[in-house]
């Protein structure tokens, strides 16, 4: 595990390139050559392109180019996909989060195509060929879904009792997210289908925000034998957040909170081989 970006989060990969958006500035392409800042914000890479946001606007481009191909309307726009033939883009419509896509073709038009559920949030949206992926969190827990927009039903990709699955990211057949609990965070990945996460690699573990008592009784005997992440530090809460999936690394943004200390985020790189 090493550090890829200070004070960044929200990481995209694809083609062996890799952007991310600054905090407090616009995003970040990272080329062989060095990072090029962008026209926009909240920057996402597939199939060749690269989109971000400009104001109320997508702008959609050539990855290696960086000229605008597609420029479009898209109110309330927050975070981005794009794939092949594909732009997806998260906004919420009062209380309501919602999943939208266009075709890259003048002519197409954005559709709603998922709706949170009342009480619901959704997670940022992934393109992976023509498979929308993303993830569900509520009061009735939460759980990765996935839907072939060619016409097929929503496929629940992951789910488990008693953890939370969140920030899914997708490629080449693969699925990478947070799996999170009240003792332990983990960044996993595992086939790009329906699987239980428990058959899914642990690339990395950090321990839960949460503090937990010292594990042991007052004669100094350990409440439980089996290996346990370290506790989390006192006064520093670390989340693992935002996904992206390249080739042979796993990308995850780390989020910390220290008493008395304005928020912070960096990305991660992990090999995912």
């Amino acid at each position: 595990m090493s550090l890829l970006a200070a004070g960044a989060y929200d990481p995209a990969a694809a083609g062996g390139l890799v952007a991310w958006q600054r905090a407090g500035g616009p995003g970040v392409l990272r080329r062989a050559e060095g990072d090029s800042p962008l026209p926009g914000t909240h920057p996402a890479l597939g199939a060749g392109r690269i989109a971000w946001r400009e104001g109320g606007q997508i702008v959609v481009a050539e990855a290696a180019s960086l000229a605008p191909a597609q420029r479009f309307d898209a109110p309330g726009a927050e975070v981005l996909a794009v794939g092949d033939g594909l732009v997806a883009w998260r906004a919420r419509d009062g209380e309501t989060d919602r999943l939208w896509v266009r075709g890259l073709a003048a002519e197409s038009v954005p559709v709603a195509v998922v709706a949170a559920a009342a009480g619901d949030q959704l997670g940022r949206p992934v393109l992976t060929g023509r498979t929308l992926v993303w993830h569900v969190a509520g009061p009735r827990g939460s759980r990765i879904v996935g839907r072939d927009l060619a016409g097929g039903d929503d496929v629940v990709l992951r789910r488990e009792a008693g953890a939370q699955l969140t920030s899914p990211a997708a490629e080449a057949g693969r699925l990478l997210y947070v799996r999170a609990t009240g003792i332990r965070q983990e960044l996993r990945l595992g086939p790009l289908g329906p699987a239980p996460p428990r058959r899914d690699a642990v690339l990395l573990v950090r321990p839960s925000p949460g503090q937990r008592d010292r594990e042991r009784e007052s004669g100094g005997h350990p409440h439980n034998r089996r290996a346990l992440p370290p506790r989390a530090r006192r006064g520093v809460t670390e989340t693992l957040w935002s996904t992206a999936l390249a080739g042979p690394f796993a990308y995850v943004t780390s989020q910390r909170s220290r008493t008395g200390r304005p928020r912070t985020a960096d990305i991660l790189e992990a090999p995912a081989e």
